[in-house]
């Protein structure tokens, strides 16, 4: 299993952080990242919020390749009902070229109403947005120009270059984790899951699969979790806890107006700060809460990152050396994930 880090570029209203110091602060965060020898670095995507939460993964993305040199990169989530697939596989095709073939994509539907009146799009569309996107990509990265009529999505001839470094395709992963998505996953040639199948849908998760030719076993699994250490538990609280209750406040809301239960819990329950010796339980716990997906990679998604520039680089330092360690297999950087 590998460990990466994951940035929001989020700062929240009185916390008195211009955003270009929030963004100079991370990409001095993502270098030290490689440094002290995380896998790879995330971005995620949301719209119109005010904390100024990141909108556009690929620039950012690009950032991250021209700064590191082994880490791979990757969003965790690209909301796909919000972009272009054929501009998408363009602009992944770059990042890919950029950064010598290291990027990944974890493609969601998106769930907030807000951002799909902003875009004006319907909804309700948004699982077949996800399944056309993801399709068109993969095949936009193939030798062959392509030719496409589905219900969103009409055009010929299309040949989509430069083509990435990677082949047969960028990384894609597809998250959600509801049957359809399930299905889709069994369907598309996905390299994997931006979370883990309930138990509950493994029956037909399988036979899926199935049809298609595939076992659980060829798809990888990666999630995330809000992560905080420090050697001390009260210091640890002091310093990321206002951060971890804004994001989870603000998550519980927009499950909540969407009739979702994911999120509803307390902030305690949600996030995992603390000591080293605590974070080290409460991740194996985690980690082993699904023995019928495991875990390829797990994200870190510490909240304070880029709203206080030296207690982001100790959390890292202190969690690369007193965490990271006691998990058999996960890694500091020793040639690619992907591989």
């Amino acid at each position: 299993m590998y460990f990466g880090v994951q940035w929001s570029f989020r700062s929240p209203p009185g916390w008195g952080r211009p955003h270009p110091e929030v963004y100079r602060d991370i990409l001095e965060e993502v270098r030290h990242a490689e440094l002290l020898g995380f896998e790879s670095a995330w971005v995620t995507e949301h719209h119109f919020l005010n904390d100024g939460h990141l909108p556009s993964v690929m620039p950012a993305l690009g950032a991250f390749a021209a700064l590191t040199n082994r880490m791979r990169i990757g969003a965790y989530v690209m909301l796909m009902p919000f972009h272009n697939p054929v501009r998408v596989a363009e602009d992944a095709a770059v990042v890919d070229q950029l950064s010598g073939g290291r990027l990944e994509l974890a493609v969601g539907t998106g769930y907030r109403p807000e951002e799909f009146a902003g875009f004006g799009i319907d909804r309700s569309r948004r699982g077949q947005l996800q399944a056309e996107g993801v399709e068109i990509m993969l095949r936009a990265w193939a030798d062959a120009p392509l030719s496409f009529h589905g219900r969103h999505f009409d055009f010929d001839d299309v040949d989509v270059m430069p083509k990435p470094v990677q082949r047969p395709s960028i990384p894609v992963y597809l998250g959600g984790m509801s049957l359809p998505v399930l299905r889709r996953a069994a369907r598309l040639p996905v390299a994997g899951l931006a979370g883990r199948p309930p138990e509950e849908l493994l029956s037909e998760y399988t036979a899926a699969l199935a049809e298609h030719g595939r076992r659980p076993a060829d798809l990888k699994h990666m999630t995330s979790r809000f992560v905080w250490v420090d050697r001390s538990h009260e210091r640890a609280w002091k310093v990321a806890g206002p951060a971890a209750d804004w994001i989870i406040s603000h998550y519980g809301k927009w499950f909540k107006s969407v009739g979702l239960r994911k999120w509803q819990r307390s902030v305690e329950e949600e996030c995992i700060i603390g000591t080293p010796e605590y974070v080290i339980e409460r991740l194996r716990g985690f980690i082993d809460e699904a023995p019928h997906a495991p875990l390829h990679r797990l994200i870190i998604h510490p909240p304070l990152l880029g709203l206080d520039h030296a207690e982001s680089m100790r959390m890292l330092e202190t969690f690369t050396e007193d965490v990271a360690p006691h998990f058999q297999g996960s890694a500091v950087i020793e040639g690619s994930a992907h591989g």
